[in-house]
Formats: structure tokens, sequence, C-alpha cells
């Protein structure tokens, strides 16, 4: 490729490498480390030389600093107009590179939605540096912004802007407002208006990830996006109802702060409406940058914290796909949070009670190891005795089903007796107390550990808990019989009064409908009336008593944070004095245990030395032929009902208290026999079965 050689200010201008080639023009970086370009047009005219000379006449170099318009004229060494020269873009990629998760993955790897906001509110302020220059951008679209990995953002193709009397030539159908569809560019003058619709258009997929307003999911037949642009089917409204719905697993409107959907609800309502300028949203956008909180599930996830429940997890549950890579999950164990030595005490505490005196415990004296009793020596003496010489495994096969049935039946009684005297003497000794105490500190731990990590989503949703309650009483007050609504007349005022709708406050699209008679378009006027009303009251809270707020939720979260600690503290020395009750007890012989645990000795014993333990595999809690007789319960009617039994091995069950996937202490019935077996059912709910 050869490169071209061209002339500025008479010297010639030395260039390097080709950047960039459009439909217009080339473009070239300048060799001479000034940081310049050159834009060399394909066909050059005089209409574009007189453009360019009146953009550099201007100085709009100088007044849009972020903006690459014209610096200097280049020419041909023959002198013919050839192009101009401006500040060079380097780093910077378009940005929808940016707001499609593919390709954000791809070319900005760390950019989480702080990033994405703090690269809209650079939008709409070049946008509103240019209107104040008079300029009319013209051909807003995707391709026109750069983006670097600082957010900073810079507008290119400058040539085209409208300019004075310099029309804008170009533009594209998917960024155009309903009025300029299929007009040609070139024989109109665009407005600031015409810009601010395509401006709303990026700003919303910019916030939406590459969602664009206009492509919705059609009711009926489905139409192109300049077609649904004519037709204002602005999918994702909540005033107007429109003949289309967002697609699946989008971003909701109500997903955004009430100020940001009222500005898109008006830039795509149509005509009568006036669109936001960039300066609206240049303050609607800092306002929505300065709300953002963590999400308490994943570090990457910012959200508004007056909106509710995050939309990126939502979103994600029903892709399955991640959003945002550069954060990690933090809605497990493995939460990424700064060190908290009480929370670290609980958990220290808890796993030394389940060690030493967990459901499990047993005693600790010492147990003489059992040798096969008279009865089973004598069982295997009336068998030849060649018999007596086969290993243990094969002895079984000469015994009889009678006889192994019986050393069975015995060691299977054994061990029930066994754990139910067992279950009895850890009750006694406190256990099922310990572990219903280790739920409740599990749970304190827990909540005190996420009030910690997520202080400042708390405090910013309590906050702004505060702030929506003070706008609806302030909206209370602006009352519709004094509004001025255009398109709504004193008439309409005084019947919807006479119904109830006296105040912004209650206007809604469900109580307007119920009065009857009123119409779709007034319908729309009354609730854009309502959300206007809504966002200056909301400003009005948040300058007049947001202060007073946020120090009554850091008071608030302090508080609850200090009755945590306080209920931790003596739940730990409880935990202690029980856990250290139980150690002691668990060396202090019990007769009954004793004796319990010498028969279950005994048995297994005879069972191993006649073969019959791997000879005759059993699952004694898998089977109902040993149930253990249930036990008579009194109801609250005084009549007795029997008690429930294990489902799995039909053992009587005893109240436990174990952890919800949520942490909090759940009352359940397990089965005596636990920890061979592990049957539950859950306990009678008042009013209710199990």
């Amino acid at each position: 490729m050869t490169t071209p050689v061209v002339m500025c200010g008479g010297v010639h201008l030395p260039l390097a490498d080709r950047i960039g080639r459009g439909g217009e023009g080339e473009v070239y970086a300048v060799a001479d480390g000034s940081g310049r370009a050159v834009k060399i047009y394909l066909k050059p005219d005089a209409a574009r030389e007189t453009k360019v000379r009146a953009i550099i006449a201007g100085d709009l170099a100088n007044a849009c600093s972020n903006v690459t318009f014209p610096l200097e004229i280049v020419r041909h060494p023959d002198g013919r107009f050839a192009g101009f020269t401006m500040r060079q873009v380097a780093g910077h990629q378009p940005i929808h590179e940016l707001i499609t998760t593919a390709s954000r993955r791809e070319h900005f790897p760390k950019a989480d939605y702080r990033f994405l906001v703090h690269v809209a509110l650079n939008v709409a302020r070049i946008v509103a540096s240019a209107h104040a220059a008079g300029v009319v951008i013209g051909d807003i679209n995707g391709s026109g912004f750069l983006v670097s990995q600082r957010g900073t953002v810079t507008l290119i193709d400058a040539d085209s802007f409208q300019v004075g009397a310099h029309r804008c030539p170009v533009g594209m159908a998917e960024f155009t407002p309903p009025e300029l569809q299929g007009v040609a560019f070139g024989t109109i003058d665009r407005t600031p208006d015409h810009d601010a619709f395509g401006l709303a258009i990026i700003l919303f997929q910019i916030l939406a990830l590459g969602r664009h307003p206009f492509a919705g999911v059609a009711r009926g037949k489905a139409i192109q996006i300049d077609q649904a642009i004519v037709k204002g089917l602005f999918a994702y409204s909540l005033l107007r109802t429109v003949r289309a719905t967002p697609p699946p697993a989008a971003l909701r409107l109500d997903d955004l702060p009430r100020a940001i959907r009222l500005l898109l609800e008006r830039a795509f309502a149509g005509r009568g409406y006036a669109r936001p300028t960039a300066a609206e949203w240049v303050e609607a956008l800092g306002a929505l940058a300065k709300s953002l909180t963590p999400c308490p599930n994943r570090s990457d996830h910012h959200v508004v914290a007056e909106r509710g429940p995050c939309p990126w997890c939502r979103i994600e549950r029903e892709t399955g796909r991640p959003i945002f890579v550069c954060g990690m999950n933090t809605s497990d164990g493995r939460r990424v949070a700064r060190p908290f030595s009480l929370c670290s005490d609980a958990a220290e505490a808890i796993q030394h009670a389940k060690r030493h005196a967990g459901e499990a415990v047993m005693p600790m004296w010492s147990r003489p190891p059992a040798s096969p009793g008279m009865s089973a020596r004598k069982a295997l003496a009336t068998i030849d005795g060649r018999i007596g010489q086969l290993p243990p495994s094969l002895r079984a096969l000469q015994l009889g089903a009678g006889v192994v049935d019986k050393f069975m039946s015995r060691n299977d009684a054994a061990q029930r007796v066994a754990s139910r005297i067992l279950d009895e003497w850890r009750s006694r000794l406190g256990v099922w107390d310990i572990a219903k105490l280790i739920g409740q500190l599990r749970g304190d731990a827990e909540q005190l550990d996420r009030l910690h990590v997520n202080r400042s989503a708390v405090v910013a949703r309590a906050t702004a808990h505060f702030v929506q309650e003070t706008a609806i009483g302030i909206m209370a007050h602006a009352t519709l019989d004094v509004a001025r609504i255009p398109g709504i007349g004193a008439a309409l005022r005084a019947h919807l009064v006479t119904n109830g709708i006296t105040n912004a406050a209650a206007v809604s699209r469900p109580a307007l409908a119920a009065v009857g008679g009123i119409g779709e378009a007034r319908i729309v006027l009354l609730l854009f009336w309502r959300e206007a009303v809504a966002v200056r009251a909301e400003q009005s809270a948040r300058s007049s008593g947001q202060a007073n707020a946020l120090a009554s939720a850091e008071a608030a979260v302090a508080h609850r944070e200090q009755q945590l600690e306080h209920r931790i503290k003596i739940m730990l020395a409880d935990l202690e004095a029980k856990v250290a009750r139980v150690r002691k007890a668990v060396w202090l012989v019990d007769r009954n245990v004793e004796a319990a645990l010498a028969v279950q000795d005994q048995a297994a014993a005879d069972v191993a030395y006649l073969g019959l333990a791997d000879h005759v595999p059993r699952d004694i809690f898998a089977t109902n032929s040993l149930k253990q007789p249930p036990v008579k319960a009194k109801s609250k009617g005084g009549k007795k009902r029997p008690a429930k039994t294990c489902p799995r091995c039909g053992s009587a069950m005893v109240k436990r208290w174990g952890q919800s996937t949520q942490g909090v202490a759940t009352l359940f019935l397990g089965c005596r026999a636990y920890p061979k077996c592990k049957g539950t059912r859950p306990v009678r709910a008042k009013g209710g079965t199990p």
C-alpha cells in the first residue's frame, strides 16, 4: 500500500501507517510525534472543504476537547483539497465492543456495571458539550463513540456534524427519531431534539447491555426496528401500553432509578413529549453512578439500592452465563470478608463443640474387648470338627438358618437397645441443647458477618427506603385540583378527585382504569405527571433529609451489630460451659450405658466369631422386622396417639435441632439410632400435618 503525499501549511506532512478506513476516506497517523492523525477524503469536493473551514474557524476543537474536530486543512502537492488533521485517538475501542457481553469479555475484561454507567455519563457529557457549542451531531450511533480502558470517551467523524448551515447528510435508521425515518438527511436541518432520540438509544444500550429499546417481542407479526420506532413500540415502557414486551433475560425498566426511567419514557413516547436533553442525562446518570452499591452475592454486580433484588443475578440465573467476569461469587463460604475476631471465635467454638459434644459423642471410659460367649462356642462345637478348621467366612454355611437368625437377631436387638440408651444418656448430658445452641450461634454469627461485609449496601438500602417513604409524603401534597397537566382539564381533574384520586401518590394505572371513561391517551398523560412529581419529590427528600437518614441508617446498623455481638458473646460463654460439662461427663461411668454397650460388644463378638458379620450382611436400620414398640404420646385432647416412628428402621423418634439452608436453627424429629440411621421426619406444624 502506497502512503499518500500531503501538505499542511505548505510543508510536507510525514504519514505513518493507515489506522482507519470508512466510506468517505482513510485515516493515517502523522509520523512527527504531534499526536495527530490525517483524514484524506476519497472524493474531496468544494462543499466538504467549505464545511471543514467553518469548523476550524469556529475553534470547535478547543470548545469540545473529546471530539475529533478538524484542526488544519491538508492538501495534495498540486494544491487540491485533500482532507484535514485532527487529534489521534489511540487505545480506544468502538462503544459497541463494550455494551455486549461477549465482546466486553474480550475488549474490556475488567468492566463492571459501574464502568458502564461511567461511560454512559461521559457520552452524555460529550453530547452536551457539542450542543453547548452550537453543533448538532446528527449521525449518533455505536461506531462514532470510542472508549478507552479508563472509561474516557471520544467522539469521532466530527466532519459529518451539522455546523451552521452545513447539514449532516448521513444517519442510521436504528438511531433516527420517528419523524425522520425515511427522510433524505441532506435535505433537512437537524435539531438537538433529534440528537436527543439517538442519545437516548445509545444510553439505553449501554445501561441494558446492548439491548435496543425497540427490539422487543412484538405481539403478532414481527416488525423491523425502524418500523417499531415509527409506531412507538418502546418494548420496555411502564407507562404506556404497547404491542411489544422486553425479550427474555433482559434488564427491566423498573430495575433502574425513577429519574432514569422517566427520561427514557419521555425520549421514546413520541410527539407531544419533550425529549430529555443531554444536560438532563448528565444529571440523572451522575446520580445513578453515586447510588450503585455492591450486590451481596457477587462482587462484580453493582445495583441501585432502591430497586431491590439484583437484576444481574436474575439474568444470570435465566441465561446460565455470567454477565461480568471481573469479580467472584461471594454467596458461599468463600466470601472475601475483612477479618472479624468474634465471628472467627464463633466458628472455632462451633467446630470444637461438634467435635467434643456433638450428637454422636461416645463414652470415654475404658471398654474391655469382648470375647465369644459360651452360646456361640457351643453353636460352633455342634458342627463337625473339621468345619471348625474352616475360615470364619465359611462357618455360617454349616450353622443353619435358625442359628444364624438367632445370633443376628440378638446382635440387632443389642444394637438397638444400646443406641436408645446412648441417646438417653446424651440427652441427659445436654447434647441436644448444645446442637440447638450451635444452630442459633451460627445463624447470629452469619448475620453479623453479612452486616460487616455488606454494611454499605445495608445502609444504602435503608437510606433509599427513607427517601421513598418521604417522597410519597411529598407526592401526597401535590393535589390534582390545582395541578397543571397539559391535556387534562379542570372537569376531568374534578372527576378524578370525586373518585378518590386526589393527589400524585394516588395516581396509578389500575386506579385510573377503575374510574372509567378516561381513555388511554389521558391515562398516559396522568402517569407522566405522577412520575415527574415523584422524581422531584425524591430529589427533595434527598436534599432535605438524606444526611439525617444516612446517619439514622448507620446508627441502626451499628445498634444491630451491637445486639448480635452481645448475643454471640453470651452464647459463646454458654456453649463453652455446656461443652465443658459434657467433656467431663463422658469420662464418668454410667452403669446402664456400660451394661448396654457390654451386651452390644458381646453380641458383635459372637457374630464375628461365627463368621456372620460378612456372610449375612444386614442393615438393621433399613428393615421393620424388629420394630420397637411405639411409645404412646398424648395429644392435646387427652387421647393417646402413637408416637412417630422412623421411616427407615422403625425406631422411636426424638426431637433434634438442625440448620436450614439460611443458617437458622430448625426443629425436626430424628431417629434414636443416629448416626447409624439417619431417618428424619418434620415436626408437626400447628393446624397441619408433618
